[in-house]
């Protein structure tokens, strides 16, 4: 019962993709593109409404405004597939779940336990990715990625003040993630026979 509510919210959201590409030369291509994706707002279906009225109050839509600006080619005659990208990102009312104890019975002690969604700040992000893929004439190939990721608060993650959220991290959100993989593909009694041994590196989140 504590959690009774209704109500009702329609959300709209313009989310465009704006993209140029060039050809710079035979096979590499240069591309510019501009985003907006958004994830929908809605209710807090775990809501106390009794003790926390605005746990009822819907939260808005998550948007993201990202550009990006990037580069792939395919070289060494067709050999070596190598594409890079930088990109920019504004995040603005980021969702987030939070949690919490609370007085439940005004003696003093916290005996319940209370989720909430919300939408907690802005942040900015931004990074570069390298990704490449050789395969020699021969049996030989090398393929793998390089990420760097910058994900920063504006400000502390707890917009409206209500002591739910003081944090500055964005959640799984690894500063440097990247990946390299050695690749054998060689003709054996009337098949193929193809092996592969790879590394694979995620920061902390």
């Amino acid at each position: 019962v504590l959690a009774d509510f209704e109500d009702s919210e329609t959300f709209e959201s313009f989310a465009p993709k704006l993209g140029l590409e060039y050809e710079l030369q035979e096979d590499v291509m240069g591309y510019v593109t501009l985003n907006r994706g958004f994830k929908s707002g809605g209710y807090n279906v775990r809501a106390q409404s009794e003790i926390f009225p605005e746990s009822a109050e819907p939260f808005d839509d998550e948007v993201l405004d990202m550009a990006e600006v990037g580069v792939k080619s395919i070289l060494a005659n067709g050999q070596l597939v190598l594409n890079a990208a930088a990109f920019y990102g504004d995040y603005s009312d980021i969702q987030v779940s939070t949690f919490t104890s609370y007085d439940s019975n005004g003696d003093g002690e916290d005996d319940a336990f209370f989720g909430n969604f919300l939408n907690a700040g802005d942040a900015t992000v931004q990074g570069f990715e390298l990704e490449y893929n050789y395969a020699s004439p021969t049996w030989f190939g090398l393929s793998g990625f390089l990420a760097y990721l910058d994900a920063s608060p504006d400000s502390f993650l707890d917009a409206n003040n209500d002591g739910f959220v003081d944090t500055q991290v964005i959640s799984n959100a690894p500063e440097w993630t990247g990946a390299i993989r050695a690749n054998v593909d060689f003709p054996a009694f009337g098949g193929l026979i193809t092996g592969s041994v790879g590394y694979h590196y995620r920061d902390d989140s």
